[in-house]
């Protein structure tokens, strides 16, 4: 994530005890510890937030498909029945001829 090593570790650890000395430098610390894991549980709460979310939105796609898929196969029944019905000869024509 951030590109630190050894040395630029080294500096700011003794910057930090030259600016803010022995006596403050543990509560500085255990301070920063903190914000560092609130930050972090918020985060990963907020990314769960999202992929439960986006998994909804799948499922509502998913069943919208499914809704599109039933209302294909009716019209194509309907749509048979139809042929069906229009290829036999009524019964008013047969006794017409």
């Amino acid at each position: 994530m951030f590109d630190i090593g050894f040395a630029e570790l080294l500096v700011i650890s003794v910057l930090a005890l030259v600016i803010l000395g022995p006596e403050r430098l543990p509560y500085a610390i255990k301070t920063s510890l903190q914000w560092i894991n609130y930050l972090r549980s918020s985060a990963s709460t907020i990314r769960e937030t999202v992929n439960r979310e986006l998994k909804v939105d799948e499922i509502k796609q998913d069943l919208q498909l499914e809704e599109l898929n039933q209302q294909v196969r009716s019209l194509k029944q309907e749509a048979a029945v139809a042929t069906e019905n229009l290829s036999k000869p009524s019964d008013s024509k047969i006794k017409a001829a």
